[in-house]
C-alpha cells in the first residue's frame, strides 16, 4: 500500500519528548512489515516540492497501531483521521491520512502486515524445532517443578538496548491478593528480576498469545538463531513506570538454549498443543502450521 501521510513526532526512539510539534508531509509505502516514509520538502531555489531520496524505514511489527481522537496542531487547528504508532516507552508518532476511508485502510493494512509477519515467524519456529539437535528438546518438558529460570538478554521495546535479567517462566502463578483485576492471569506467567538475588520482580508478563523465534536478517545465520519474541501483556511492578508495549524480545546464549526457552514458554502458557506435543497439523487452529499451504 502507498500514498501520502502527514507525521508528527511525540517521542524519539530514545524515549525523549519531541521538541517540535510540526506536522510534515511524507510519501509512504508499506511493503510487508516495512513502512518507508519519504519526506516531501519545498525546494527554495525552484519553489517546487521534492521528495527526499533517503526514506525513514520503520518495521511496524515493533509498534502498536491505534486510531486516535482528533489532534490539535500548533495553530489550534483540528487534525482528523489520525492514528498512532507506538513502540511502548520508546519511539512514538502520529500519522494522518487524507480521509476516514484511507485512515481505515492504512490501519488495517499495518495490522494485517503485523499479523502475517508473526504467523510466518511461528511457522519458521515450528520448522526450526524439527531440526536434528533441537527436536530432542520436544520429547519432554523443560520445566522443573512447573518453572524454567535463568539469565536472558531482554528488550521491552525495540528501541531499548538489550539488558541481562533473571527470568522465571512458570505454568502457574503465586497467589497475591494485592494484584489488580487486570492481573488475573490466564495460565502461566513470566517474571523479570534485576538479578537472581532480587526478591521481587520489576516486570510481569501474562496472557501470552504467541511465542516465536525471530528469523535472522541473513538466512545463513539460521543455525545461530538465539533471539525470540513473546507477545502478551506486560505489567510494571511500579505504577509510576510507563507501560511498555505488548511484546518482549529475548536472547539466549545459543540456539539450543533458545529452543529450551521456547518450549518453556509453550508449556507454561499451554501453546501450540504443548505440553503434550507440538502440533504440526495444518487443520488444527491451535497448531503453528494451521492453514499453511501444503500442496495437497
Amino acid at each position: 500500500m502507498e500514498g501520502y501521510l502527514c507525521r508528527q513526532d511525540i517521542l524519539s526512539n530514545k524515549g525523549l519528548q519531541s521538541t517540535s510539534n510540526v506536522w510534515s508531509e511524507f510519501y509512504a509505502e508499506l511493503c510487508g512489515s516495512i513502512l518507508n516514509l519519504w519526506k516531501i520538502e519545498n525546494n527554495i531555489d525552484s519553489g517546487q516540492l521534492e521528495i527526499v531520496q533517503t526514506p525513514i524505514v520503520i518495521n511496524v511489527s515493533n509498534y502498536s497501531t491505534d486510531i486516535c481522537s482528533p489532534v490539535l496542531d500548533d495553530d489550534g487547528l483540528q487534525r482528523n483521521n489520525v492514528f498512532l504508532l507506538s513502540a511502548g516507552s520508546g519511539d512514538k508518532f502520529y500519522l494522518q491520512a487524507a480521509n476516514d476511508s484511507l485512515l481505515n485502510l492504512w490501519v488495517s493494512a499495518i495490522r494485517l502486515s503485523c499479523y502475517e509477519s508473526s504467523r510466518l515467524q511461528e511457522v519458521y519456529t515450528a520448522t526450526l524445532l524439527k531440526r536434528t539437535g533441537l527436536r530432542e528438546i520436544l520429547s519432554s518438558t523443560v520445566l522443573v517443578k512447573g518453572k524454567l529460570e535463568g539469565y536472558l538478554q531482554v528488550q521491552f521495546t525495540s528501541t531499548d538496548e538489550p539488558k541481562k535479567y533473571w527470568v522465571v517462566v512458570s505454568d502457574h502463578r503465586a497467589e497475591d491478593k494485592k494484584k489488580k483485576a487486570d492481573l488475573a492471569f490466564a495460565r502461566g506467567q513470566a517474571l523479570f528480576y534485576e538479578t537472581k538475588k532480587s526478591k521481587k520482580p520489576f516486570m510481569t508478563l501474562a496472557n501470552v498469545l504467541k511465542t516465536y523465534a525471530i528469523y535472522p536478517e541473513n538466512p545463513t545465520m539460521i543455525d545461530k538463531t538465539i533471539s525470540f519474541r513473546v507477545e502478551g501483556n506486560l505489567f510494571p511492578a511500579k505504577q509510576t513506570d510507563s507501560k511498555p508495549g505488548d511484546f518482549v524480545n529475548l536472547s539466549a546464549e545459543s540456539i539450543n538454549e533458545m529452543a529450551k526457552w521456547l518450549i518453556g514458554f509453550f508449556d507454561s502458557f499451554k501453546m501450540y498443543g504443548r505440553p503434550k506435543e507440538l502440533l504440526y497439523d495444518f487443520k488444527d487452529p491451535i497448531s503453528p502450521f494451521f492453514a499453511v499451504p501444503t500442496g495437497r
